[in-house]
């Protein structure tokens, strides 16, 4: 069965496009030597939540729409978006997800049957989202530079002038 493969990539994809972003905008605080920007985004995804009782107490931990993520990194990766909204289309209950993966329907005699082939088809988007794997491989290795730079801007700014 596909859909836990699809479930799991499009999982990949949200979370690519999550990182791909906080590296993005580590990168720019960091150039603007922005420690203060560098917490909040930090601490934001971290700790970020859509509980509307905890964001009464705590609304700069809200949580950025994940397809907002998704659209930027379509922007990046043209397709990524598109690829992310087929990817949906087969984790849901809908035509895609259930008729058209898994079963054929003979109209002459009104049966619907199990096939194996058509679960099988689209395994190539499945295979497609693995090639975020590398992109997820070059942000961790920017984010592991990022983050060096920013222990020394932390360093070097005296705690007076933090605020």
């Amino acid at each position: 069965m596909p859909l836990p493969a699809f479930l799991s990539i499009r999982a990949l994809v949200e979370t690519v496009a999550l990182l791909v972003d906080f590296q993005i905008r580590v990168s720019q605080l960091l150039e603007a030597r922005d420690l203060k920007g560098l917490d909040e985004l930090t601490m934001n995804r971290i700790f970020s939540s859509r509980d509307e009782e905890w964001l009464k107490q705590s609304p700069e931990f809200k949580t950025v729409n994940v397809l907002t993520h998704i659209e930027k990194l379509d922007k990046l990766l043209p397709g990524a978006l598109n690829h992310y909204n087929r990817l949906s289309e087969r984790c849901h209950p809908n035509s895609l997800g259930h008729h058209q993966m898994y079963t054929t329907t003979d109209y002459s005699n009104g049966t619907v049957t199990y096939d194996t082939r058509k679960a099988m088809r689209d395994v190539p988007a499945i295979i497609a989202g693995l090639t975020l794997l590398a992109v997820t491989d070059h942000s961790l290795r920017e984010l592991t530079t990022l983050f060096e730079l920013v222990s020394e801007l932390h360093h070097r700014i005296s705690p007076s002038s933090r605020a």
